[in-house]
């Protein structure tokens, strides 16, 4: 199976990065540390599709995370825990 990772090794799902508030200034960035959460994908092709989703929000938000797809074997991976992040879109230089 496939995944999609961050730099720090977490995994991401299609709704990793969520606005929060209704003015748009804020964001999180949800990751998990295994199993729970995490989108798998049957092949390469279908995680290159939401990959790219995932990386043109980054690009668009300048959450300035690393993404990469990652091939794991699901029964090696603990339940795992949730992990998020605040992003304050209000503090992020945009335009550049």
């Amino acid at each position: 199976m496939f995944v999609i990772t961050d730099e720090d090794g977490n995994y991401l799902n299609r709704l990793s990065f969520k606005q929060i508030d209704v003015k748009g200034n804020k964001c999180v960035y949800i990751t998990y540390s295994g199993k729970l959460g995490t989108d798998f994908f049957g092949t390469k092709n279908n995680a290159e599709i939401i990959l790219k989703q995932l990386q043109n929000t980054n690009k668009e938000i300048h959450a300035g995370k690393t993404l990469h797809i990652t091939k794991v074997d699901v029964d090696d991976l603990d339940i795992g825990t949730k992990i998020i992040t605040n992003i304050d879109l209000l503090n992020r230089v945009v335009g550049l």
